[in-house]
């Protein structure tokens, strides 16, 4: 192809007969002159513009609807149109499927040159998205929910955090984990394992009502040889007072008569009568059955002996003591 003479501004003379002169854009803007020509060409000769997908797994590439292009004309980039590619956003094009090449925007302007031009798409791979795990104390009244500051892609598992961070509630005991906050999701105990879905997680503290602590008042025999103690089957709560019960199982101590009850089975403490109330404390109590003796009183002398009766006898007893006979009474 003949070469054409020193470049001059705005002049077509510069190619021999018959070939036309072929613009160069960029040279225009950088001098602020145009045209500036740089090649000349046969006026039948024509180029292409193709696009290529590079990778695409959707979708069609474009395709320039004005076919083909003299050497020198503009060219307007088209867009993406359908062309899609699995996991990746579209990023224009570029004369190299590598992108080291020259990159055009969709609707850019370039010249054509004496080549025929393929863009090919670029391609941005998309930033696989990531979930949070959260902690919530669900009506903690002290200490600090756990913190996990990781991230997580969809099907990843998770290690459940344990109550690091000391959270209390007041009445409550702390029991893991669950997805609701009121325990009717999945429990989690600190160590499981907890898969990630597609979105962020938030586990709430559990807590059982701690129950308040009760007392029993039981009752000992105390030595009895028969009958049986009462049951008072009821627990009580500090502060409570429970009723002293009778002796419904008929106690009993041969030689001893039921008194009643004592909290010391000597009887050194607080005596207690059925009826009464007997207040309970941070124990159990043990009330003890109380004895005392039986005095026998000797029976009352129905008779007394006539001091005659008495007298004879006593006089009987001499005379056999000095040899003498007996005197009949004289009431024989």
């Amino acid at each position: 192809m003949p070469v054409p003479n020193a470049l001059v501004a705005g002049s077509s003379s510069l190619c021999p007969s018959g070939l036309n002169p072929v613009p160069n854009a960029a040279w225009d803007t950088a001098t602020g002159v145009t045209p500036w020509y740089t090649n000349c060409s046969s006026s039948t000769e024509k180029y292409s513009v193709t696009y290529n997908g590079n990778g695409s797994t959707g979708g069609t590439v474009p395709v320039d609807s004005n076919g083909t292009y003299s050497s020198g004309a503009s060219v307007t980039v088209s867009g993406v149109g359908t062309l899609t590619r699995a996991g990746y956003t579209f990023a224009g094009w570029n004369t190299t499927h590598n992108g080291s090449g020259t990159s055009y925007a969709p609707a850019a302007i370039f010249a054509i040159e004496l080549i025929n031009v393929t863009l090919y798409a670029q391609w941005t791979p998309i930033a696989a998205p990531t979930y949070t795990l959260t902690y919530n104390g669900n009506g903690n009244t002290g200490g600090n929910v756990p913190n996990d500051g990781n991230t997580y892609a969809s099907g990843a598992t998770e290690t459940v955090l344990s109550n690091s961070g000391g959270l209390v509630r007041t009445g409550f005991n702390f029991t893991g984990w669950n997805l609701a906050a009121n325990g009717s999701s999945t429990n989690f105990t600190p160590g499981a394992g907890i898969p990630i879905g597609q979105s962020n997680v938030t586990l709430y503290a559990q807590w059982t009502p701690i129950a308040a602590l009760t007392y029993t008042v039981t009752y000992h025999s105390n030595g009895n040889t028969g009958g049986n103690v009462p049951n008072d089957g009821n627990t009580y709560a500090n502060g409570a007072t429970a009723t002293v019960l009778s002796n419904s199982g008929g106690l009993v101590r041969t030689g001893f008569n039921f008194t009643g009850w004592n909290l010391a089975a000597d009887g050194s403490s607080t005596n207690f009568t059925p009826g009464a109330g007997i207040p309970i404390g941070q124990s159990n109590v043990t009330l003890y059955a109380q004895w005392t003796t039986i005095i026998n009183v000797p029976a009352t002398y129905t008779s007394i002996p006539t001091l005659s009766n008495w007298g004879f006898l006593i006089l009987a007893c001499l005379m056999v003591l000095i040899g003498l006979k007996p005197l009949r009474r004289l009431s024989e």
